[in-house]
């Protein structure tokens, strides 16, 4: 069973995230899903990013290597079909704009990846009720 969903922009750190929810034993279901105002079967981590990092991700990701050719090719061609294959016609900010919701939503915890890369949990593992597992060192597999 899921325990936790893990939503936000594809290279946001939602896969990040997910390796986290593991070592906290718990079952993460990894998602890009757009906002609606429902009540959630379980809780969510919404992962944001500042896009600078997301696009620099995208390229390395994408195009296997990160320089100002792969950048440009990537902004020049700024839709979220070609950077995340979304359907053709919808644009980054509109594809934005179907999962903005969440972070404002009570039922979410919307966490910042440099936080989490950073190895600072305690938000979500407080959110999570899972406190008294100690991960430090784990994240990046130091231990």
């Amino acid at each position: 069973m899921t325990d936790v969903y893990v939503n936000g922009l594809p290279k946001t750190g939602t896969h990040f995230a997910e390796k986290v929810m593991y070592l906290l034993h718990l079952e993460p279901y990894t998602l890009h899903f757009p906002y609606q105002d429902i009540e959630l079967d379980r809780k969510m981590i919404f992962m944001k990013r500042d896009p600078r990092q997301v696009l620099a991700s995208l390229c390395k990701h994408r195009d296997g290597e990160l320089n100002p050719k792969t950048i440009i090719h990537r902004m020049h061609n700024h839709n979220a079909f070609m950077l995340f294959g979304m359907p053709e016609n919808i644009g980054i900010s509109d594809f934005w704009n179907l999962l903005e919701g969440w972070i404002d939503d009570d039922q979410c915890l919307t966490v910042d990846f440099d936080v989490l890369n950073s190895g600072d949990t305690s938000s979500i593992q407080k959110y999570l009720g899972v406190e008294d597992i100690n991960i430090e060192g784990k994240i990046h597999g130091d231990s």
